[in-house]
């Protein structure tokens, strides 16, 4: 457990991954709980919460669905990923969060709420978007009644104060030792269609070919981070962004810590094949699918390469 000092100094600084619930009845209602607390105090907000170290985000959702709301689920699927930013008022500032929509259907049990929410109540998409407050929860009830997963929202009003900040040495061994870390990992083509890995210098995965990328910085969009780490780590331009799919690993380091990490994974294209590396990385190589897949890679990177990678794949052992 983090101690709570930490964690709010943790919350000003750094993206939480979280998983979010729609939970639906028999007669297509949505389930929503009137926040106890901030943010969003005194809102109608969806069940939901942080996922836990080591914790799959399948486990999170259910675990949740049954501490806020006393239920098991009949059906479980994944609804995409999202951004957004929602204020806390007590303590001027936004929260960053990065979330997980599970669609998660009841046939049958009684709404127990815990002490983080006042009230319940079931009712219709329709009802809901004049409801809600926040721009995050109209939105994907929007995608919800469209049948759609547009994971595109995103608040830029709620960044001007909270822009990205330093976090130091020590409180980031805190967040690395008790919190998942949130993402982005980048298929980088080129116009022939060859694919850029680069070999890594540190753990994890030290000395190993390895796909560009690295964690979300607090107040940025994944899309952006997904930018400017093409940049940094390779000194590239891709012409065009496209998320497809995201994953979760909890590495084993040989010192016995373990790093938990959630991730997007965008495919990307790129006109130049001159490559500049950053100090994270000691050689690259551009080669056909074919080519790399005769190489000793690990088990997720071939399933990059083999386009397996899908939304929800998990690797690693989990809690």
């Amino acid at each position: 457990m983090i101690e709570q000092k930490l964690y709010t100094e943790i919350i000003r600084t750094f993206p939480i991954n979280a998983v979010e619930l729609l939970v639906l009845n028999q007669q297509n209602e949505i389930l929503m709980l009137k926040r106890e607390n901030e943010p969003a105090k005194s809102q109608w907000w969806i069940p939901g919460g942080r996922i836990l170290f080591a914790e799959s985000r399948m486990n999170a959702a259910k675990r949740l669905l049954k501490n806020e709301c006393g239920m098991t689920a009949s059906a479980i699927t994944d609804f995409g990923m999202y951004d957004y930013q929602v204020k806390n008022k007590e303590a001027n500032h936004h929260h960053h969060i990065i979330s997980t929509i599970y669609v998660m259907k009841i046939s049958h049990g009684e709404v127990k709420i815990d002490s983080q929410s006042n009230e319940f109540k079931w009712a219709q998409v329709s009802e809901w978007l004049k409801k809600v407050e926040h721009g995050f929860l109209k939105h994907l009830l929007l995608n919800l009644s469209q049948k759609k997963t547009d994971p595109s929202f995103w608040d830029e009003q709620a960044n001007d104060k909270d822009k990205i900040q330093f976090i130091r040495d020590d409180l980031y061994n805190v967040i690395l030792q008790s919190l998942s870390i949130p993402c982005v990992d980048l298929l980088v083509r080129n116009k022939k269609g060859e694919i850029l890995l680069v070999k890594r210098k540190n753990e994890p995965e030290k000395d190993k070919w390895w796909v560009p990328g690295g964690r979300v910085h607090f107040g940025e969009k994944r899309t952006d981070t997904a930018i400017r780490k093409l940049k940094e780590e390779c000194n590239l331009e891709g012409t065009h962004y496209t998320e497809i799919g995201n994953f979760e690993f909890v590495y084993n380091l040989k010192n016995d810590r373990v790093i938990h990490n959630i991730s997007s994974l965008y495919s990307v294209t790129v006109n130049s094949e001159n490559v500049t590396l950053d100090e994270q990385s000691s050689d690259f190589s551009w080669r056909s699918s074919d080519a790399w897949l005769r190489e000793s890679l690990s088990e997720f990177i071939t399933d990059i390469i083999k386009n397996k990678i899908t939304y929800g794949k998990t690797y690693g052992q989990y809690n």
